[in-house]
């Protein structure tokens, strides 16, 4: 308890508006309700927080050429919903009108596609289509029609073992129904699918179970040849990092803590000892890889400890109810 009451003093002395924010909404760590509305409202008025927001003037943005280029628009949408922004905020408020009208034929968003799929004009790409969804959902857009109708995809979409993958060959019915599923895009659906729990689609519950046991069972098995679509659990995919882009370690632990189905599972408190063992003697963690397009972020740089990924990692533990 020293350690994590030394930890919250050291986030909310870094002057990281979005750190203190986050911590400002776990209950027990102490955070003084004052403190954490100043800290949104710096959060709202910061100058990074507008150049994101500047660089989501246009939507579907250009295509990408693939899936996890930092520098895409749908990652920046990202970042500011788990920032905690919201529609309450006319920007964004802004930038989600933009979106809601850029519905695929599919149900799901534009987002501005894969070049490879040649279909970025007509289809959303379901691994990342649905972090547009989490990012709409999130800002407080998960009752609109659009929002719920892409969710309703996504369960159309899911695979014999509660994964996804984008091909419509390998959908159940097909002769590829029992290739295993995407991790990459279970986590990112999975994490669309949590924000939309409280939409009222039906049969959310059952699906986010199901999607985050696939998770669990790709960690049971990172010592077995096991890389379905040639994701493995390596040495890349144990490194913190921030934003949540490719198929992580702290990705999947922040997205799995938030399901209560799994919290207490055995898998899940190793994933999270894993990432609680990169701490420093302060208790403080930092990122491990880093994107240029972020080095104005604590979490964009090595060289310090970064106050956001220390504090996600900490929220999981206190959803999960794992003392520090």
């Amino acid at each position: 308890m020293e350690m994590r009451a030394s930890v919250v003093r050291r986030i909310v002395d870094s002057g990281e508006p979005h750190a203190v924010a986050l911590l400002g909404e776990v209950p027990g760590f102490g955070v003084d309700s004052a403190v954490a509305a100043a800290a949104r409202s710096a959060l709202a008025a910061d100058p990074r927080v507008q150049t994101l927001l500047d660089q989501l003037e246009t939507w579907p943005p250009r295509p990408s050429s693939g899936g996890f280029d930092q520098k895409d628009a749908h990652w920046k949408l990202s970042v500011l919903a788990d920032f905690g922004l919201n529609r309450s905020d006319a920007r964004v408020a802004a930038v989600a009108e933009r979106i809601l009208k850029a519905t695929g034929t599919d149900g799901t968003f534009l987002h501005g596609g894969f070049v490879h799929t040649r279909t970025y004009d007509t289809r959303g790409y379901v691994c990342v289509t649905h972090v547009v969804s989490e990012a709409l959902a999130r800002f407080g857009y998960g009752d609109e029609s659009p929002v719920r109708g892409a969710a309703r995809a996504a369960l159309a979409a899911v695979r014999l073992d509660g994964g996804w993958r984008p091909s419509r060959q390998l959908a159940i019915g097909t002769k590829g129904e029992a290739e295993p599923s995407c991790p990459f895009g279970t986590q990112n659906v999975l994490r669309a699918l949590v924000a939309l729990r409280n939409s009222g689609v039906p049969d959310l519950d059952e699906a986010i179970v199901h999607a985050a046991n696939n998770l669990l069972v790709a960690w049971q098995r990172r010592s077995e040849p096991y890389r379905p679509v040639g994701f493995g659990i390596g040495s890349t995919f144990m490194k913190l990092a921030y934003p949540f882009v490719g198929y992580a370690l702290l990705k999947a632990v922040d997205a799995l803590s938030a399901v209560p189905e799994v919290r207490m599972d055995e898998r899940l408190l190793e994933m999270l000892y894993a990432v609680l063992a990169k701490r420093d003697a302060d208790g403080m963690l930092r990122a491990e890889t880093i994107a240029a397009v972020w080095n104005g972020w604590d979490f964009g740089q090595k060289k310090m400890p970064s106050p956001w990924i220390t504090a996600v990692a900490y929220r999981a533990a206190a959803r999960m109810d794992v003392p520090l």
